[in-house]
């Protein structure tokens, strides 16, 4: 299989957990449901195109941004929260260890 193929047609699977856990987290912390999946998904959606238009690496995006984060203490909680559960974890793992999981 290509490379490209691959990314493309798998890639989407390493990202619907991040979204959901980011939306169960906003609904846990008071956000309606449905719109907590829109502005989760809203989330990736502008983040891949900051990445895009600018050119720019994902890390030097996240120092810039996370230098900038007005009370960033009381956001850390809730990704840290979001992306720990296991659905995450587990979506991140290499996929033949996803197999034997």
């Amino acid at each position: 299989m290509n490379i490209a193929t691959a990314l493309t047609a798998v890639g989407p699977t390493y990202v619907f957990p991040v979204i959901k856990a980011l939306a169960e987290a906003a609904a846990k912390h008071g956000m309606a449901e449905e719109q907590a999946l829109s502005a989760a998904a809203q989330v990736l959606r502008g983040t891949a195109q900051l990445v895009l238009e600018t050119g720019r690496a994902p890390d030097e995006l996240k120092q810039m941004i996370g230098t900038r984060t007005i009370k960033e203490d009381a956001v850390i909680p809730v990704f840290t929260e979001a992306l720990d559960l296991p659905g995450v974890r587990r979506s991140m793992r290499q996929p033949d260890e996803r197999r034997t999981q």
